[in-house]
């Protein structure tokens, strides 16, 4: 190999050895596009809310991070009214990203995380420790403003990752639930927060 590459002329040898660094540098960083503009711009404004605050390298976690955990321990309307309110934020902050470029932003870990964390805790929250005992129980503390957050995460889930991911996601759903044994699959989905009417709430 190194016998071959001194027996090129040294027009040929500068050529290919130019050739090769433009595309060790295109490869390793590629060229922005539209897509890549908008999910950078994205990030931008979410710093500090999907990922951590580098003003406070000690803090390891994003607020929703720690917004989530809050909620998830106290599953109270006081602890899960910030969580929800910042929920509103991101997904109002995503829509700054052009549906054209919804594939790309499939791949953000942390919107993703955001987003399938909190619709499987809403749920959980209307479920409770034990399925609700008559269907109309199904949304336990959840009023109407945080059935309307739920639907917008529903339906952004499915702008997203398409409708086959939250069918997929929903199915998963049904199997994790505690006290479902003697239950059938129709008594489920009727006290299951997914099957409320989103049209009502939107």
């Amino acid at each position: 190999m190194l016998n071959w590459l001194k027996s090129l002329p040294k027009t040929t040898f500068v050529a290919l050895v130019l050739t090769v660094g433009v595309l060790y540098i295109v490869l390793s960083d590629p060229p922005k596009n539209l897509c890549d503009a908008q999910i950078d711009q994205f990030d931008l404004i979410n710093v500090g809310l999907l990922s951590p605050n580098p003003k406070d390298p000690s803090h390891k976690t994003s607020k929703f991070q720690d917004l989530y955990a809050i909620c998830k321990q106290t599953k109270s309307p006081g602890g899960c009214y910030d969580l929800f309110l910042n929920l509103k934020i991101i997904l109002k902050n995503y829509r700054t990203v052009g549906p054209e470029c919804f594939g790309k932003l499939s791949g953000h870990a942390a919107l993703s995380d955001a987003i399938w964390s909190s619709l499987d805790l809403m749920a959980r929250i209307g479920w409770g420790e034990k399925a609700p005992e008559v269907p109309a129980l199904k949304l336990a503390w959840l009023d109407s403003a945080d059935v309307n957050l739920l639907c917008n995460l529903k339906q952004s889930a499915i702008d997203i990752y398409g409708k086959e991911r939250f069918d997929a996601f929903q199915e998963q759903f049904f199997k994790s639930l505690p006290d479902t044994d003697k239950m059938s699959r129709e008594d489920i989905w009727s006290r299951l927060v997914f099957s409320v009417s989103c049209e009502a709430y939107m």
